[in-house]
């Protein structure tokens, strides 16, 4: 048995500016005054949200996590090897993008259940008009019974702009991702394949069908919470399914399960009615909350 879990981090920064990256508002004397304690504690929290993906005692975990809006190196060391992830035995693999703000992905695992043996990451060119954005992270390996299983982890670009006017950035996302599922069916057609991360897009959208029509399946388009929460994220009192586990056939038909991870503590009331994740800001107000995302996670039979 492997477990997956995929979470958008909703701004995990840490509190240093970095050159040539608009990331001045995550520091001490920005906009959002993030201090190390702010920090320290998003990372606390982050850890918590995952630590009660798999048992609602926090005893087993993930054995793969796909995260997005992680910003670098730092950032994930510290959220693997310190605090309530101490001694947890997880390792990571993250992109270094060209996105403006320095946000990028990252495939965290535990050491002990998955044995990397490639990794690589796609640069996303730009098409005209479009920002420059995440790179796709490719990583193949080995689960403890020599299963291969091959993770594209993604963050499709934002609908700043407008939707009509940026759908095309992120089917130009999908199409690359699209490229990378034929070449490792190229060399395996039966090959276990997971695509996720936050697409920006649900399942109604062309960006999102042009991976299932690629013989992929949404194993994440009924994914329900059992506190409430009908997606991984709430806009204007709508629930939104932006964030997917797209698996091939092979890990399909091995499919335990696939859930939304909406432990109460990972949501508050919301105004407009029912319940939403409870976030880290609201607007520019520190609320010190977990995500804007909840965790969506899947089990297979291997």
């Amino acid at each position: 048995m492997i477990s997956l879990a995929e979470l958008n981090c909703e701004n995990l920064f840490d509190v240093r500016h970095d050159e040539m990256k608009q990331d001045i508002e995550y520091t001490p004397k920005g906009s959002r005054h993030w201090t190390f304690e702010r920090f320290k504690n998003k990372v606390e929290n982050i850890q918590q949200a995952l630590l009660f993906c798999v048992s609602d005692k926090g005893e087993t975990l993930p054995d793969l996590i796909a995260l997005c809006e992680v910003e670098n190196d730092y950032v994930l060391k510290t959220l693997t090897t310190k605090y309530k992830f101490k001694k947890r035995g997880y390792r990571y693999i993250m992109t270094t993008s060209p996105d403006l703000r320095g946000i990028d992905v990252a495939l965290m695992y535990n050491h002990l259940t998955f044995k990397p043996y490639n990794q690589r990451t796609v640069r996303i060119d730009c098409l005209e008009g479009m920002k420059l954005t995440r790179d796709l992270l490719c990583i193949s390996g080995k689960t403890v019974n020599e299963d291969t299983i091959h993770v594209i982890v993604a963050h499709a670009p934002s609908m700043t702009g407008g939707k009509k006017a940026t759908d095309p950035f992120r089917e130009h996302v999908s199409n690359e991702i699209n490229h990378i599922i034929d070449s490792i069916r190229h060399i395996n057609v039966n090959a276990n394949i997971i695509v996720t991360g936050d697409f920006n897009a649900t399942q109604k959208d062309e960006s999102v069908k042009m991976i299932i029509r690629n013989d992929m399946h949404d194993i994440s388009e009924d994914a329900e919470g059992e506190n409430g929460a009908m997606a991984t994220y709430k806009y204007r009192g709508r629930w939104q399914k932006i964030d997917h586990i797209i698996v091939s056939t092979p890990l399909k038909e091995n499919l335990i399960g696939c859930y939304l991870n909406d432990a109460p503590f990972l949501l508050e009331e919301d105004s407009k009615g029912g319940v939403k994740p409870k976030r880290t800001f609201l607007g520019y107000k520190y609320n010190g909350g977990y995500s804007d995302h909840l965790p969506v996670v899947a089990i297979f039979d291997l």
